[in-house]
């Protein structure tokens, strides 16, 4: 642009008072033009705006989201739900949070009943607060005729009455359509107020609380379309089998116990009653229980569980080792897949592994605890379960169990699945797809880094590695050449969950292996 002052700009010159006037003379004229080209921008951007908010809205009309079938939206946010839990109250998660969306989507999902079929209600979140109790009414309102998955959380702090009574009051006026209930954190007053009850449609149930449950007729455990049944922290033992339970029906049953004790038989079943539990419930596919300290009897005869898949003894406890193997001895489970035997005390006989071997070839998870074995045993006992493809095992004798010199670890059992090189002849559990290692002591990284190269080497099925250590800082490698070759490595620490008041209360958080921080 042609200025009379050009040589001038950029320098320190010092202009005259006449100058200073051509100056300013310059500087009125190129004004009016900039305020010119600056009015016709907002002119244009004005039209631009127009033009493209005419394009935006007439794009809306045509857009696929638009013209997708309700069946469509609708089968779209049932897959929004959560699928390890029941929906919560909070707008941050689906169903609530699809109704923040638009107004058409609002009105679909209000009018879409299997949203609103499953619900958390904690009544530390309901407690005192009417609103909150006047939605949990019209959220299974919503749910018209569909079948019902509900998740109470009661806290032992609340007995009958109160603000429980009024929770449970309104909950059963929907019994006939409750198909999975969740009892949590249940006083055996607060359970007594399900005395009398019939969910006709009921096909499996979760309660967990204080002991004295089993005096309580609740006939819902009666129903004949009841199939799974799970307890929790009960002082269940002895009288388990008098509950009034229809056990013969049952294909699912756990019976756990995650607090420690200072009596080893407080809460726990006994493996005599275990083994009596599945002469009754000849249709199990899973069994689950907490293991006691008592010495198991001579057993009445061996009992064959045919459609029994996955057994699994979750608490440690101070078990004999005779006891365990005269219980595993006496089972005959021909289709069993996995077998998680979660007790450090067992130490068992190469005969009691390969009898376990031989009656069920089919098992692939396989979870055992290192610390009642020595190096030659765990070698030993791998080379009974050839079809085994997932593995999990708890390093340290976390409880106090046992503590054998010799006992092995995870270092150890990393160096036996670590086969020579090009040798795919010495490859243990040649089908291994998943290691999981539980109370992880460290692993030296000459060790780690051996394994996981073998597996690249040889080309084998191994895909996942996941280690749980004890300390925060037990590791530091890096495993990203290995993550490169799509192995699915983790290692997790130790972190804890508070109970707090929200719509979560009462669910305790798992990770994708299903572990809280009691395994």
């Amino acid at each position: 642009m042609d200025s009379p002052f050009l040589d001038r700009v950029h320098s320190n010159y010092i202009p005259s008072d006449d100058e200073i006037e051509g100056i300013q003379a310059e500087l009125l004229a190129r004004s009016r033009d900039l305020e010119r080209i600056n009015e016709l921008i907002r002119s244009l951007t004005a039209e631009r705006d127009k033009i493209q908010d005419y394009i935006d809205v007439h794009k809306a009309l045509i857009s696929y989201p638009r013209r997708l079938p309700h069946d469509i939206v609708q089968e779209i946010f049932i897959a929004c739900l959560p699928h390890d839990s029941n929906a919560v109250m909070s707008r941050k998660e689906a169903p609530l949070l699809l109704c923040e969306i638009c107004s058409a989507w609002r009105n679909l999902a209000l009018n879409t009943p299997t949203l609103w079929a499953s619900l958390h209600a904690p009544v530390q979140f309901l407690s005192g607060n009417k609103s909150r109790m006047r939605f949990l009414a019209q959220w299974l309102d919503r749910s018209g005729v569909a079948p019902l998955s509900l998740s109470v959380s009661a806290g032992l702090e609340f007995g009958s009455g109160g603000e429980l009574d009024a929770v449970v009051q309104l909950l059963i006026r929907y019994s006939p359509r409750w198909r999975h209930l969740e009892l949590l954190d249940f006083s055996a007053p607060a359970l007594s107020m399900f005395a009398g009850i019939h969910a006709p449609a009921l096909a499996s149930i979760k309660i967990s609380g204080t002991p004295g449950w089993q005096n309580i007729q609740m006939d819902m455990l009666k129903e004949q379309t009841l199939r799974s049944i799970e307890f929790q922290w009960f002082g269940i033992n002895d009288n388990i089998l008098d509950a009034p339970v229809a056990w013969h029906q049952l294909t699912q049953l756990s019976i756990i116990h995650f607090h420690v004790s200072f009596r080893e038989s407080d809460g726990l079943l006994s493996l005599q009653h275990a083994f009596l539990l599945l002469q009754r419930c000849h249709r199990l596919i899973s069994f689950e229980f907490s293991p006691n300290a008592e010495d198991c009897p001579e057993l009445p005869g061996p009992v064959t569980s045919p459609l029994l898949r996955s057994l699994v003894m979750r608490r440690p406890s101070r078990l004999q080792t005779i006891s365990l193997e005269r219980f595993l001895h006496n089972l005959h489970m021909p289709e069993l897949r996995t077998l998680h035997v979660h007790v450090p005390t067992f130490a068992p006989s190469a005969t009691t592994l390969l009898d376990i071997g031989r009656q069920s070839p089919l098992i692939h998870d396989l979870r055992i605890d290192l610390s009642a074995l020595n190096k030659e045993l765990l070698l030993d006992a791998l080379g009974y379960f050839p079809a085994l493809t997932k593995l999990h095992v708890t390093d340290t004798d976390t409880w106090g169990a046992i503590g054998l010199e010799s006992a092995a670890n995870a270092p150890q059992l990393l160096q036996l699945l670590t086969p020579d090189f090009g040798s795919h002849s010495s490859i243990v559990c040649p089908l291994l797809q998943e290691l999981i290692v539980l109370q992880c002591s460290p692993v030296s990284e000459d060790i780690l880094f051996a394994f996981l190269q073998s597996q690249i080497d040889l080309e084998t099925d191994f895909k996942a590695l996941k280690i749980y250590f004890q300390e925060e800082d037990s590791l530091k490698h890096d495993v990203e050449r290995f993550r490169e070759h799509g192995l699915n490595i983790q290692f997790k620490f130790p972190h804890f969950w508070k109970s707090l008041p929200t719509p979560w209360s009462g669910l305790w958080p798992k990770d994708e292996d299903g572990f809280t921080q009691w395994d």
